[in-house]
């Protein structure tokens, strides 16, 4: 297959070889392919903590691959999309965004009178494709934890930072008995939450949706603790808090 220079060309004539122009888009395939990408991100982040830069790249490639191949497949025009997205990303302003901790500056804001993308005529067959079908392929339960770490990237922009040396894991000097304390409360707060709901009571402050992304994020900080992989862990201690006999 001769290779065009265009990313997208390639996609469609990388699908027309193997026939994937000729597979319709459902919303049960939309899911898989939606699954498929969440698959190759989770590939990428593995290398990043790895430190594999090849895979990286690979990873990264793979990203474009399969979101341009769903494209395709749906029937939308990706070079026009792409123009697009282009045309209303050169329009926006350079500026340091609060909203996102990391950016290290390379982040981008928009200006008064910022227009969004507009692909309202190169939507291919999704406008026709939706339906409940999807979520019975691809459970909103996923898209919870999805959010659900997103959460957890704010909240640590809040609870630790570079400036105060505070990581994730100096909260749970005691391992795993400090754990079960947080976790015990946020299970009290999750309880009560459910009387004042059988009550027909409204909480003051936190949801009982919140209350449960907490102890989702929780129950994963213990998962990466027991890999030595919490932020600040110290991999000389026990999962107790105690220091390790060296061996001999």
């Amino acid at each position: 297959m001769e290779l065009t220079g265009n990313v997208f060309e390639d996609m469609y004539a990388f699908d027309e070889k193997y026939g994937f122009n000729k597979v319709k888009m459902t919303p049960r395939f939309l899911a898989f392919r939606m699954r498929f990408l969440l698959e190759e991100v989770l590939e990428t982040i593995k290398a990043c903590e790895y430190e594999e830069p090849e895979q990286i790249v690979d990873g990264l490639i793979d990203l474009i691959v399969v979101a341009a191949g769903t494209l395709s497949i749906a029937g939308v025009d990706c070079q026009k999309a792409w123009n697009e997205v282009r045309r209303a990303n050169m329009e926006k302003v350079r500026l340091d965004n609060p909203n996102r901790h990391g950016s290290g500056g390379a982040d981008l804001v928009k200006p008064d009178g910022w227009v969004a993308p507009e692909h309202s005529e190169n939507i291919g067959c999704l406008g026709e494709i939706m339906g409940g079908e999807f979520t019975e392929e691809f459970s909103h339960s996923v898209t919870v934890l999805l959010e659900a770490s997103m959460m957890q990237f704010k909240k640590n922009a809040d609870y630790g930072s570079q400036a105060s040396g505070i990581k994730r894991g100096d909260y749970f000097i005691h391992g795993l008995d400090d754990f079960e304390y947080e976790l015990n409360k946020k299970h009290l707060r999750f309880r009560s939450l459910i009387a004042k709901l059988r009550n027909n009571e409204e909480p003051n402050y936190e949801s009982i949706q919140d209350t449960s992304v907490d102890i989702i994020n929780y129950h994963s900080f213990v998962v990466a603790f027991l890999g030595y992989k919490l932020e600040g862990q110290d991999v000389l201690v026990d999962f107790f808090g105690r220091k390790n006999e060296p061996t001999t």
